[in-house]
């Protein structure tokens, strides 16, 4: 009775482990497809930075920084050319600093997928620890009901026997009388 007791308990922890990797596998697949995704906007990213940069060099070697202010028509085109050269070098910033963020997001992502699979590897070989555990009950289980059978077979044929001698000694006593 325990060990069908155990038998019943190490098939309902093999379903929840079976349940557990499944659910593992549900979040591997969604931190594979975020990592994906994060890895597309830090190609888009690294591209147009690229593009940014190449455009800044093509654009300097047309003409320098400096003679761009200084071939201002007058102060206030100078003040909106000091401004835009800000704003565009506070753009390339903001692009440095998006591309570093979408490589540590990443980053992050691989190594939750680290985890997750790692955890999936040891849900995977306690599941077949535990298969190995039931079987081992089971057929300890099967070899007790066998063993129950053949001492239920002897123990009939015994009973069988004790009655053909009571029978015969039935017999015998009826013949005397």
């Amino acid at each position: 009775n325990l060990l069908h007791e155990d038998i019943n308990t190490r098939k309902k922890l093999i379903v929840n482990i079976q349940s557990e990797i499944t659910t593992l596998n549900g979040e591997l697949q969604t931190l594979s497809n975020k990592r994906d995704e994060l890895q597309r906007q830090l190609d888009a990213a690294k591209a147009d930075y690229a593009k940014l940069i190449r455009e800044t060099h093509y654009a300097n070697m047309q003409q320098s920084p400096l003679l761009f202010l200084l071939s201002s028509k007058n102060f206030q085109q100078l003040v909106r050319r000091i401004l835009y050269m800000r704003q565009f070098t506070k753009y390339r910033k903001e692009q440095v600093n998006r591309i570093l963020e979408l490589q540590a997001a990443i980053d992050e992502q691989n190594q939750q997928l680290s985890e997750r699979k790692s955890s999936q590897t040891n849900a995977l070989q306690k599941q077949k620890f535990e298969q190995g555990l039931l079987a081992g009950n089971q057929r300890k289980h099967q070899n007790m009901l066998e063993a129950r059978k053949v001492t239920e077979k002897d123990l009939l044929k015994k009973q069988k026997q004790q009655q053909k001698k009571v029978e015969k000694k039935n017999k015998k006593t009826k013949s005397i009388v």
